[in-house]
């Protein structure tokens, strides 16, 4: 089991939905990049979560990587997957607070 973090997202032009990520892999405290993140379809971040690898978000605070709350999958009512926080929005650490691209 790996232990990634999403550091970015491009959102759909609803900004409800995340559909790219850039996500890398992270020592287990959560504080410092293994290898750099690349960018993946939110599909990449789904199949992680869905295979037991740990995934949250992660801010940068001050210059210091600070990790946020974990992620989870959220199949939409219509169909399809996506990803949400996993328990109670951290006021600053929500998805829409992370920087966009």
């Amino acid at each position: 089991m790996s232990v990634l973090a999403v550091t970015e997202v491009r959102l759909d032009a609803s900004r409800q939905r995340v559909i790219k990520a850039k996500m890398g892999p992270v020592i287990k405290k959560g504080n410092e990049w293994m290898a750099a993140p690349k960018l993946v379809n939110v599909s990449e971040v789904v199949n992680a979560i869905k295979s037991g690898d740990d995934v949250f978000t992660i801010f940068t605070v001050g210059g210091n990587l600070v990790p946020g709350p974990r992620l989870s999958v959220m199949t939409y009512p219509e169909g399809g997957e996506g990803i949400y926080i996993d328990g109670p929005e951290t006021p600053l650490m929500t998805l829409r607070d992370l920087p966009a691209f």
